[in-house]
């Protein structure tokens, strides 16, 4: 799915009772997740290198979306450090320690 796509999800939901805009945002970054499995399979990653530049990848398809949202609803909805940061905290908690010494994503401009 496009960031584009994504966005208008959220956007949608932004309107919505608290508890489904949360139902929302799990269901994108699930998907998102989901697009990591994806590529992983389709590009048969064997190397640390590889993966990395699938979560690189998927960290601007987020930024993207944030962007998206932000722009849209004039508002700082969703923090640009949003998927890197949930992806550590699911490394973390998986035992995965050695991603963050392998994934250094790129500085974000204004962070």
């Amino acid at each position: 799915m496009k960031a584009k796509e994504y966005a208008q999800r959220i956007i949608d939901a932004a309107r919505k009772p608290e508890d489904e805009f949360n139902k929302v945002l799990y269901s994108v970054s699930q998907d998102l997740f989901g697009e990591i499995v994806e590529l992983v399979q389709l590009r048969h990653c064997a190397t640390d290198a590889a993966y990395i530049s699938i979560f690189d990848e998927i960290d601007d398809k987020y930024q993207a979306i944030c962007r998206i949202v932000n722009t849209k609803l004039g508002v700082a909805l969703l923090y640009r450090t949003g998927f890197r940061e949930l992806a550590f905290k699911i490394a973390d908690k998986a035992g995965m320690w050695q991603m963050r010494v392998v994934w250094h994503p790129k500085k974000i401009s204004g962070e």
